[in-house]
C-alpha cells in the first residue's frame, strides 16, 4: 500500500507539472534579445518509469550532490558503481556556479517566471530526450520547478533485472541534488564525412565481408536523381546504429565507410558515439559538367563558383551535389542536436576526380574553392571555429583506373599532392597499389572502374587512420 501510495504521488506531480507547463509556457523570452516569442512546441513529460538516468556500461551525464549534507547522494553513487559500473561524480559545493545544477529543497519559486525562461535556454530547464539506444532521459538545468521534477524523475535506484537506474521510491531524497556536467563532453557526437563520386559512394561489390560495426552509427544519401529525387541510398534525416555492409549503392555494395567503421569502432569502445555521413553519386565531375551521371545526379561545381546563379536541380546539374552535401549535412546536424548530442566535426574523407582526369589545370583551383566553402559553410551550421580548418583527406585517384598505368593519373594526383602542400590540414593517402586492372588486362575489382571489397575496406582504413592522426579519444 505504501508503493502504491507513493506511485501515486509521484504521477501527481508529474500531472501538477505538466498543467503548470500548459499553462505558463505560451510566452517565452529570446535567450539573446529577451524580447518575448510564441513557444510552438512543448516537449511532454514522460512517464516517471520511462525515465532512465544511468545504463550498464555506459558514462553518466549527472553528478549527485547533497545540499544540506546528508549521505544519500554518496549511497547512490555508489549503488550506480556497484550494479551498473556507472561513476557518478560526488561535488561539494552547493551554490550552483555552473549554471547547471539542481539543489533540490529550494524554497524560491516563481513558476512561470522559471518555466518561460526553460525554453529558450534560460537558467531554469528540464527537457526529455532520446539517448542513442532510443531511452528516454531527463536533461535537467537549475530551478526550483526543475527541482521539485528531479525530486521524483531523476533521482534513482537500481532495477537489477534491467540493468537500470530508474525513479526512487523509498529513499530520503528531499536533500538531494543533480547535476549536469558543465562542459557537455558526454554529449559530444563526432562526426566523419565522406564526399566524392562512386568510389566514394560505394561501389564495391561485396563477397566475403560480414563485419558489423556498433559502436560506429550511420547516416548517408547515395545517387540520388536530380530531377526525380529517387535514391539508392536515403537516409537523411534517420541514422543507423551501426556500420556493416551495404551503405553504398546497392545492400551488396560497400564504400570507404567500411573500412572507416572497422578502425574507428576500436576508438569508441568507450561510451562516447560517433558517426559517419556519407553525401556522394557516382560519376559526377568537380568541373561544371553537365552531360553523363553529372546530368543525372548533378555535379560538385563549388558554392563560390555559382555567382549570382542558384542551385536548381530540375534545371541544371550545376552544383546540385555540393549543394546536396550542405543541406544533406544540415538536416543530419539538426536531428543529432534534436536527439541531444552535440555534433563535432572530425574531419572529411574525399574520394573523387575519375570523371574530372586530363584536365587537372582546372581542377586544381576548384578542389581548392570546394575544400573552403566546405570549411565556410559546414562552420556556418555548426558555429564551430575548428570546421574552419577540419581535416581534409583526399584519396589519390588509383593508377590502374580503367586500364593498368593509365596515363592521366600520376599528373592528376601530383596535382592532388600540391593542393595538400599548399593548404592547412588537407592531406592524401595512396591507392596505387590498390589493383583495379592488372597488368594482364584482368579485372581485380569490382570492375574496371571500381575497388575490389577488400581494396575498398583499405582505403577506409587509410582515411579513418589519417583522420585519427588528428584527433583520437583515447587522448
Amino acid at each position: 500500500m505504501k508503493k502504491h501510495n507513493r506511485i501515486t504521488a509521484v504521477l501527481s506531480l508529474l500531472l501538477a507539472f505538466m498543467f503548470i507547463f500548459a499553462a505558463c509556457a505560451q510566452t517565452v523570452p529570446d535567450a539573446t534579445t529577451g524580447a518575448v516569442t510564441t513557444s510552438g512546441t512543448v516537449t511532454e513529460a514522460p512517464g516517471p518509469r520511462d525515465i532512465v538516468i544511468a545504463e550498464k556500461g555506459k558514462p553518466s551525464d549527472f553528478s549527485l550532490v547533497s545540499a544540506t549534507g546528508s549521505d544519500e547522494a554518496k549511497k547512490l553513487a555508489d549503488s550506480y558503481k556497484e550494479k551498473l559500473g556507472v561513476e557518478f561524480a560526488l561535488r561539494a559545493d552547493t551554490e550552483a556556479t555552473s549554471g547547471n545544477e539542481i539543489i533540490l529543497g529550494s524554497d524560491a519559486r516563481e513558476d512561470c517566471k522559471a518555466l518561460a525562461a526553460t525554453l529558450e535556454g534560460g537558467e531554469y530547464a528540464i527537457k526529455a530526450v532520446k539517448n542513442d539506444n532510443g531511452v528516454t532521459v531527463l536533461v535537467a538545468y537549475r530551478g526550483q520547478l526543475a527541482a521539485d521534477a528531479a525530486i521524483n524523475y531523476l533521482i534513482g535506484v537500481i532495477n537489477d533485472t534491467d540493468g537500470k537506474a530508474v525513479i526512487a521510491e523509498d529513499l530520503d531524497i528531499r536533500s538531494s541534488a543533480v547535476t549536469l556536467h558543465k562542459d557537455k563532453d558526454k554529449n559530444v557526437i563526432d562526426v566523419y564525412l565522406i564526399g566524392g563520386q562512386s568510389n566514394a559512394a560505394g561501389s564495391s561489390r561485396v563477397k566475403n565481408l560480414r563485419g558489423n560495426f556498433t559502436n560506429i552509427m550511420f547516416t548517408g544519401e547515395v545517387d540520388k536523381n536530380r530531377r526525380t529525387g529517387a535514391a539508392s541510398l536515403a537516409l537523411i534525416g534517420r541514422y543507423r546504429k551501426s556500420v556493416r555492409t551495404g551503405y553504398g549503392v546497392s545492400t551488396n555494395h560497400i564504400g570507404p565507410e567500411y573500412g572507416m567503421a572497422e578502425t574507428l569502432n576500436d576508438y569508441y569502445g568507450n561510451g562516447r558515439p560517433a558517426l559517419i555521413f556519407k553525401s556522394a553519386a557516382g560519376g559526377t565531375a568537380l568541373h561544371n559538367d553537365t552531360g553523363g551521371l553529372s546530368d543525372t545526379f548533378g555535379n560538385w561545381y563549388p558554392r563560390s563558383m555559382w555567382g549570382s546563379k542558384k542551385v536548381d536541380p530540375k534545371t541544371s546539374p550545376m552544383g546540385v551535389q555540393y549543394y546536396n552535401f550542405v543541406e544533406n549535412f544540415r538536416t543530419t546536424y539538426n536531428k543529432l542536436v534534436e536527439d541531444g548530442y552535440t555534433p563535432k566535426i572530425r574531419g572529411m574523407a574525399w574520394m573523387q576526380g575519375e570523371s574530372d582526369l586530363g584536365r587537372e589545370s582546372g581542377y586544381e583551383g576548384l578542389l581548392k574553392a570546394l575544400i573552403n566553402d566546405l570549411r565556410a559553410d559546414l562552420y556556418e551550421i555548426t558555429g564551430d571555429e575548428d570546421v574552419k580548418e577540419m581535416p581534409f583527406v583526399i584519396g589519390k585517384i588509383a593508377t590502374t583506373f580503367g586500364s593498368y598505368n593509365n596515363p592521366n593519373v600520376p599528373s592528376f594526383n601530383r596535382m592532388q599532392e600540391r593542393v595538400a602542400r599548399t593548404m592547412k590540414n588537407v592531406y592524401t593517402i595512396e591507392t596505387a597499389d590498390l589493383i583495379i586492372v592488372n597488368k594482364d588486362g584482368t579485372v581485380a575489382g569490382t570492375d574496371t572502374a571500381h575497388f575490389s571489397e577488400s581494396d575498398a575496406e583499405t582505403l577506409g582504413i587509410r582515411f579513418a587512420e589519417k583522420l585519427l592522426e588528428f584527433y583520437t579519444v583515447k587522448e
